[in-house]
């Protein structure tokens, strides 16, 4: 016979309505009433049944508006005229492909503010509690030195972003080496035989390493007709170094990020793309038209939301224990900063 409810909660001694909530995560229940509840159903041979707790939710998110489940878009950036407009290009994408995707399911979203400089994690989430959210999307965070210190415990949670913060949390983001090794393989079509990459050290310590690593392997894993020169070891937007760079190195293509890059190249009269390629790692936020790479972040904001949601459906909250993270290929773009090549 199935464990019932009131045997479960006859065996922790706490109301049916206390060890129901224990056993979904929700509501005001405390950490040892909790645990006692688990341990109770643990003993009794309790299993859940996901399809009846999926039931459950979908009969939640087809509610009136008042009642239906929460998911909230944290977002750490400040309003967009502080920031870079490529900045807020990046962050609204992901955001109009979580709430696509949420509201898709039925769910209510909401966007939270946060700046850690004048709210602690912790009354955040009190305040995400309060407003009774139960889904968190965390946007890429604005500091990749930024750590958190919040309870996750009320909530299912991804995050966006491969930043050290989110350790512990299952996290969403675009494939950073698949991104690369396409380009450098699109490249290598085109013709291109030295080819340099310029990242910032914000963007790579963001990427854990992850840009460097991918350019690195395609070099390594098998014979190219393409040659690497040296990485610059400077910020993004250190122009004289970066000049430094490309007179010393001479590449024909460069892999970046900003307009910038373009601007310099420009000013010093290097023609492109007849003296140098140019390819964008981050197409939206590039301003000027160029060639570059895709990485589809509406759609890395819809599969955020979908893990999130097979959270929900499947009663998990906080921390999991193991973490997953799930990697979205983008595409190239053609542009006006590449040309096929002429063999020298």
């Amino acid at each position: 016979m199935p464990v019932t409810l009131s045997q479960i909660a006859r065996a922790a001694r706490v109301a049916k309505s206390t060890a129901s909530l224990a056993l979904r995560n929700l509501g005001n229940v405390d950490a040892r009433t909790r645990q006692r509840v688990l341990r109770a159903a643990e003993k009794l041979g309790y299993r859940p049944n996901p399809l009846v707790n999926a039931l459950m939710m979908q009969v939640r998110t087809r509610a009136s508006p008042r009642n239906r489940p929460t998911i909230g878009f944290v977002n750490t950036w400040g309003p967009p005229a502080q920031e870079p407009p490529g900045i807020w290009n990046v962050i609204s994408a992901y955001q109009a492909g979580a709430q696509e995707r949420a509201e898709e399911l039925g769910f209510d979203f909401e966007t939270i503010s946060f700046q850690p400089e004048s709210m602690t994690d912790q009354r955040l989430g009190q305040i995400l509690v309060a407003r009774g959210i139960e889904g968190l999307v965390i946007a890429p965070l604005h500091s990749p030195f930024f750590r958190w210190n919040m309870n996750w415990a009320p909530f299912a949670v991804a995050a966006i972003g491969y930043f050290e913060a989110n350790a512990g949390l299952s996290r969403v983001f675009y494939d950073y080496c698949y991104c690369v090794h396409e380009v450098l393989l699109r490249l290598e079509r085109l013709g291109y035989r030295r080819v340099g990459m310029h990242i910032g050290r914000a963007d790579e310590e963001r990427s854990r390493g992850l840009w460097t690593a991918g350019f690195l392997h395609y070099f390594e894993r098998c014979p190219t007709a393409m040659r690497a020169v040296p990485f610059p070891r400077i910020d993004e937007y250190e122009r004289e170094k970066f000049l430094a760079w490309f007179r010393a190195h001479r590449p024909d293509a460069i892999l970046g990020f900003g307009d910038e890059t373009l601007h310099w190249l420009e000013a010093i009269g290097v023609a492109v793309p007849d003296e140098v390629g140019f390819v964008s790692l981050a197409h939206r936020m590039t301003r000027l038209p160029c060639t570059g790479y895709d990485h589809r972040l509406e759609v890395v904001g819809r599969v955020a939301a979908d893990v999130v949601v097979g959270q929900l459906y499947r009663g998990e909250r906080g921390l999991p224990v193991l973490p997953q993270t799930t990697l979205v290929e983008g595409r190239w773009q053609d542009g006006p900063t590449t040309s096929e090549r002429r063999p020298r």
